[in-house]
């Protein structure tokens, strides 16, 4: 079990923190596959995750868009 060093100081720390943890969800979505058994408890997480955020007023990437930016940033030869 790990704990927390320090506490927030304020909601927007937290917030801060919840869509870094929404982007490392959306990173994982490739690595497994529809049938596998930990797509529905990682679906439930982003769910959870991206209501909890709206329901602060917090902006954050739907999960195609992050994976846009993220296309767009792989190096591509030319």
């Amino acid at each position: 079990m790990t704990f927390m060093t320090k506490a927030f100081a304020n909601l927007d720390q937290f917030l801060d923190y919840m869509v870094t943890h929404l982007y490392t969800l959306y990173d994982e979505v490739d690595q497994i596959t529809w049938e596998d058994i930990e797509f529905e408890y990682l679906s439930g997480s982003i769910d959870t995750t991206q209501h909890y955020l709206a329901k602060c007023g917090k902006d954050y990437m739907a999960l195609n868009q992050y994976q846009e930016i993220l296309e767009e940033q792989k190096w591509k030869k030319s």
